[in-house]
């Protein structure tokens, strides 16, 4: 019986159906082509399946396997197949899970060389409009549609695989010879190029399949060949998991049944049968201990967290962890039961089942306190549910062996998150951070290099593997460490020793790069990104961004947020983009667009500045309430008719507080030995808050 019918022929398939070989898990395989199938082999407890199926065999597999779960990782434009295998599941009884691909955030979609199209038919009403040649790269089962083309064998090239099933439809279709490209992908940006430049594409035809799908490649090859893009757009999916939600499911599967297999299933240590369901409440529960434990760098246990340990029946944490653990030296001669899990929310449901665990030891790497898994389970903690043995963290440890006081760091963590390096290193003098992956190392120093330049002001230094045989230290400037790759359990120090200390709105205007685009004055710029009310990690909307000026005082505002510049005029983007290297404003997105189409797909706002609407205030105003109703909206105007749209728009809102601030300000100016008041426009500055704007409303607070 297989616990899991996956349909693949996708890079997400091939990932799922790896995670189940490894979790030998019973599985069974379905690809519609023998070259899928050649794509993941059988082993052990996974069979591959060839061969597509219709809606009939599907119900009729799905009634022979009535416990399985349909994981149906199928191309995104392969409807059809979804449709029939969620019908399937569903009148068999069983489960079904669609894999979505993960959607682009990337603005491609505001490109002047793009042209979208919902199908495969719009696409060919619209090419046969236009001149030259035609690159496709949507695969050999489409090739009928664009035959349609009147000049479809003269003027179109297509990619396709280099099967025989690929090449029958293209002869089928009609194409052939230097017209046919036969290969397998993924495909580079310079591959795509190359293709291009060789059949000189006026337009280059794709699906829009996301990253794994070489997607991004594909638009970057076009941009540098001067290729005009037609994208199918990827059908709309109303529901599914991803991947990473997909293999947490069946990782959570796989460790309740490894749980289970711990138990003796009808008595607890006292030898009373338990009814099923009352295991956890009736006898163990109250009685067991529970610890979090901090293993340290390197597994160095303190003595209170090993004397606990030695004490535990059963061990939990991740695989490296544990297995580290048990060969210590203070625990070789251990014996106890132990499961590989690390999330908070599966280890609770695993001992509100278990009955037969006293004393329990949860493993987590360094200290329990410094950016760990362990944090999950603070209420617990408080309530005196478990207790907790911390470990030496990374930074300690790493601030020992160079010398370092680490209380003068600014302390943060891109293992697994995000966080704004550069906007850290620019105004702190020490900053410490935690890293997860092989290419840290050298994607800060290129960033370091990229908005400080060859500055001898930095220097780094990195430390791999603390506390083992295999510790590294290494120091230099960021340029030496352009091409270095790091163990990913490593850290990282970067001084700055001429850190940039201010710390409120005000940087002069002869700061700024400038241009012919308007900028709003340092005195008016100060009051605005005041009346913002931001705090260190909000998401500011900056609309009709100008020079970036306003973006670039907010962003060095929000050290630990993000502002989004929205900006439609050329020159201005161009701008926006130098001032941000010039400030080092890494927590800087520039979207080139217009309000509010632009605003699609940012993230929740908490404040927004409106410097420009082009006589869509109500419409911004409504859609930023809409996104975040305690959002705070300050916009700037210089003529009374903005003044009342703003007002005007207001009125839909009873209960927001709104206020009118008229500025005037005169700079002096020196007339031979006098100094004259030369008076700047008077600026309204429009202020809205839900609220007393003093509590200052966060999204999600």
């Amino acid at each position: 019986m297989y616990q899991y019918l996956l349909f693949a022929g996708t890079t997400e398939g091939r990932q799922i159906a790896e995670f189940l070989k490894t979790q030998s898990v019973p599985a069974c395989v379905f690809t519609a082509t023998e070259y899928g199938g050649e794509l993941i082999e059988s082993s052990g407890t996974l069979e591959v399946v060839t061969g597509r199926l219709d809606r009939e065999q599907m119900y009729s597999l799905f009634q022979k396997h009535p416990g399985s779960v349909v994981l149906d990782a199928t191309h995104p434009y392969a409807t059809v197949v979804s449709e029939n295998l969620r019908a399937a599941a569903e009148a068999a009884g069983i489960v079904y899970r669609r894999i979505l691909r993960k959607q682009e955030t990337e603005d491609w979609q505001n490109r002047p060389d793009i042209r979208i199209v919902p199908t495969v038919e719009d696409a060919v009403a619209f090419l046969a409009g236009t001149t030259g040649p035609v690159f496709l790269t949507t695969g050999s089962k489409n090739l009928k549609d664009f035959a349609a083309l009147p000049d479809f064998r003269d003027r179109v090239y297509a990619r396709i695989l280099s099967i025989p099933a690929s090449m029958q439809l293209a002869a089928e279709a009609g194409l052939a010879g230097e017209h046919l490209m036969c290969m397998q992908g993924p495909f580079s940006k310079e591959m795509n190029e190359a293709c291009l430049r060789h059949v000189g594409a006026a337009w280059m035809v794709t699906k829009e399949t996301g990253t794994t799908g070489g997607f991004p490649e594909k638009l970057d090859a076009a941009e540098a060949c001067g290729c005009r893009v037609l994208v199918i757009g990827r059908p709309q999916e109303a529901d599914g998991i991803s991947v990473a939600e997909c293999l947490s499911e069946i990782q959570r599967s796989v460790s309740l049944q490894e749980m289970d297999k711990l138990h003796e299933p009808a008595s607890c240590p006292s030898g009373e049968v338990i009814p099923d369901g009352q295991k956890s409440a009736d006898f163990v529960q109250k009685d067991r201990k529970t610890a979090l434990i901090g293993t340290g760098v390197g597994g160095d246990l303190t003595v209170s967290a090993a004397a606990f340990l030695r004490d535990s029946d059963l061990i939990i944490g991740a695989r490296r962890i544990v297995e580290e653990v048990l060969t210590s030296a203070e625990l070789q001669e251990k014996t106890a039961d132990y499961l590989y899990e690390y999330r908070a929310s599966v280890i609770r449901d695993l001992l509100e089942k278990d009955c037969t665990h006293r004393q329990v030891s949860i493993l987590f790497s360094g200290d329990t306190g410094f950016f760990s898994g362990a944090a999950a389970f603070s209420e617990e903690i408080r309530t005196g549910r478990m207790c907790c043995y911390p470990g030496i963290s990374s930074i300690s440890a790493f601030a020992a062996r160079v010398g370092f006081s680490w209380n003068q760091a600014k302390i943060i963590s891109i293992h697994g998150r995000t966080a704004n390096v550069i906007s850290q290193v620019r105004r702190n003098r020490f900053v410490f951070s935690l890293l997860g992956k092989p290419d840290d190392v050298r994607r800060i120093c290129a960033s370091l290099t990229a908005f400080f330049g060859d500055s001898p002001r930095l220097s780094v230094t990195v430390g791999e593997q603390m506390g083992t045989a295999e510790e590294r230290i290494t120091s230099g400037a960021p340029g030496d460490f352009l091409t270095y790759e790091n163990d990913p359990i490593a850290v990282m120090l970067i001084e700055n020793s001429e850190p940039d200390l201010q710390c409120v709105p005000g940087i002069a205007d002869e700061q700024f790069i400038r241009g012919n685009v308007p900028m709003t004055k340092e005195e008016i710029r100060t009051l605005a990104v005041s009346k913002l009310r931001l705090h260190c990690s909000d998401i500011v909307y900056d609309i009709g961004a100008g020079t970036g000026s306003i973006s670039i005082e907010a962003a060095r505002s929000v050290p630990e947020g993000m502002v989004y510049a929205i900006e439609q005029n050329p020159e201005g983007v161009d701008l926006i983009r130098q001032n941000r290297k010039l400030f080092g404003a890494d927590n800087l997105q520039i979207i080139e667009g217009h309000a509010p189409e632009a605003l699609s797909g940012l993230p929740v706002p908490d404040a927004v500045l409106i410097g420009g609407s082009k006589g869509t205030v109500r419409e911004l105003i409504r859609l930023l309430y809409e996104k975040n109703p305690h959002v705070r909206i300050v916009t700037t105007a210089i003529t009374l008719e903005t003044v009342s749209a703003v007002l005007d728009a207001l009125t839909e809102y009873s209960d927001i507080r709104h206020e009118i601030v008229q500025v005037s300000v005169a700079r002096s100016k020196q007339v031979g030995k006098a100094h004259m008041m030369m008076g700047q426009n008077p600026i309204f500055l429009i202020s809205m808050y839900r609220g007393d704007s003093s509590t200052c409303h966060r999204h999600g607070s």
